[in-house]
């Protein structure tokens, strides 16, 4: 019985990572692919708009490195870790436009389709993907995840070889 839930969480873990590693990789490139209108849409926002000029350029590739990140077997805790402090920011910054933005007719510069949400819906969906990241982390701390020096050394550790 025990394997099994070891299985379920293993799985639940395997389906998260390819829900961010998913979602990252299409907004990062969707900003790329409408990179003016990205950059137009970021100069815009009155809370963010005097920095539009490196945020279009890094959070891209942030994206991206996120992604990556959760793809590693080895480096997937640290992009939980990051996806849980990028979408906590998203959170941050939608809540800030939903308290102190009277209109709310601000573009959503997010990529794709994520774009047409209201405010508040994106809300909604950047608190759910929160919690989804937390659970990420929650579990990818619960599997072992062999040690970085390779599966040699854990064999070695196991046999008690030197």
């Amino acid at each position: 019985m025990k394997k099994q839930i070891f299985r379920d969480k293993e799985t639940l873990l395997i389906i998260l990572s390819v829900y961010f590693i998913f979602l990252f990789l299409y907004t990062a490139f969707s900003k790329i692919a409408t990179f003016d209108t990205f950059q137009f849409d970021l100069h815009r926002n009155p809370l963010i708009g005097y920095f539009f000029l490196p945020i279009s350029y890094l959070l891209p590739i942030v994206e991206i490195v996120i992604a990556v990140y959760l793809f590693l077997k080895k480096e997937q805790r640290l992009g939980w870790v990051a996806t849980i402090i990028l979408m906590s920011l998203f959170t941050l910054y939608v809540a800030a436009i939903l308290i102190f933005i009277p209109h709310k007719d601000i573009p959503c510069s997010c990529g794709g389709i994520i774009r047409f949400m209201s405010w508040r819906s994106h809300l909604i969906f950047n608190v759910f993907s929160t919690g989804l990241a937390i659970v990420g982390l929650i579990f990818s701390r619960r599997l072992k995840i062999p040690d970085k020096k390779g599966p040699e050394q854990s064999i070695r550790k196991k046999y008690h070889f030197s």
